[in-house]
């Protein structure tokens, strides 16, 4: 019995059976979730490729996955002969290609659609059995060589975005980073850069930042130390960023400049220009902003009055400097929509789309 893949290498287009997606994927897409025609975003992608007789086959179940589940991907396999048709079919719909190192016989394409990010995986069918067999003999050095593409860089420029979630304690930086790991179906990097907490030491010494006595010669090093620190982190998310993750800041050593004032004069200074001039700063920022009141219901650190000095100092510190100011206090799903945003926008802007 002839498989629906050996149709799929061998048969001409012309004599081969055209496969069509899934009545769900067309049908009973909810329109006004999606917009767009025929149900959606997706949808509308595969009545494209149906449109100009784009030869494909459903892989992993895709034909039962509903594309409304956060972070969820469609898997196909298609001619290889078909891929430049494809492609411009699904370009049609706001998909772009993705490229990803390690990858050779896959072809992704994204797609962003009110909040959600979307995905096709097109594998690409293998036009003998013979390469398939020779694969299936050697798999560890394919395991390797792959794993090697996938830490190269994809171009002379980083492809991938590195972005920022600033804002005070309670800000809701952990619980917004956490959803967009779970519903970006590509590639990320999730980096924490913020301080390592003394349990006998207040979290923000810029309370008592006057009546501290230290030397200044002391405080400098430690600005330094601080600074060493964070740069061997950060030195490991741009090595991903130019494979082409997506990296995402939890803090950044940038906040120094708004919340961490220096008890010495020399220190303040060198803290502004270590951390303002040379510290690598992020594609995009986000502030996470809502009233003092409510990060303190929120988590009960510090007190209200503080927590509403921190969020001022965000605000006209970063915000005039491009940062955009998102408020958590519309539900946490309006505040995962409009960050999904900005780093869908952040990547856009990296890969030239």
């Amino acid at each position: 019995m002839t498989s629906p893949w050996m149709m799929l290498r061998f048969q001409p287009a012309e004599s081969a059976p055209r496969l069509e997606p899934p009545s769900h994927l067309v049908a009973t897409l909810p329109s006004t979730a999606w917009g767009g025609q025929g149900g959606g975003v997706i949808a509308a992608a595969f009545d494209a490729l149906n449109g100009r007789r784009i030869r494909y086959a459903f892989r992993k179940g895709s034909e039962l996955i509903d594309p409304l589940t956060a972070g969820c991907e469609i898997d196909i396999m298609i001619d290889p002969a078909e891929l430049p048709a494809a492609e411009a079919a699904v370009a049609t719909q706001g998909f772009r290609r993705l490229e990803a190192p390690g990858c050779p016989r896959h072809r992704f394409y994204l797609a962003f659609d009110r909040g959600r990010w979307l995905k096709i995986d097109a594998k690409i069918a293998r036009r003998s059995s013979r390469s398939a067999a020779a694969s299936s003999r050697w798999p560890a050095p394919e395991r390797f060589f792959s794993a090697v593409a996938q830490r190269r860089p994809l171009a002379l420029r980083r492809q991938g975005p590195v972005v920022a979630l600033l804002g005070p304690d309670g800000a809701g930086k952990g619980t917004i980073i956490e959803m967009l790991r779970e519903r970006i179906p590509v590639a990320l990097t999730v980096l924490y850069l913020g301080e390592r907490r003394h349990p006998t030491r207040e979290a923000h010494p810029d309370v008592d930042a006057k009546d501290r006595h230290v030397g200044a010669l002391r405080e400098c090093a430690f600005v330094l130390r601080r600074a060493l620190r964070f740069w061997r982190i950060l030195l490991r998310g741009y090595l991903v960023a130019w494979s082409g993750h997506i990296v995402l800041c939890d803090r950044h050593p940038i906040e120094a400049l708004a919340i961490r004032p220096r008890a010495t004069r020399a220190a303040a200074a060198l803290e502004r220009f270590v951390f303002g001039r040379l510290m690598p700063w992020p594609d995009t920022v986000a502030i996470l902003d809502a009233p003092g009141e409510v990060l303190f219901a929120r988590k009960g650190e510090h007190d209200a009055d503080l927590l509403e000095r921190h969020r001022r100092r965000y605000r006209d510190t970063f915000v005039p400097r491009g940062a955009r100011l998102i408020s958590t206090v519309n539900g946490i799903e309006a505040t995962f929509s409009e960050a999904s945003a900005m780093v869908w926008g952040a990547l856009q802007d990296r890969r030239r789309w």
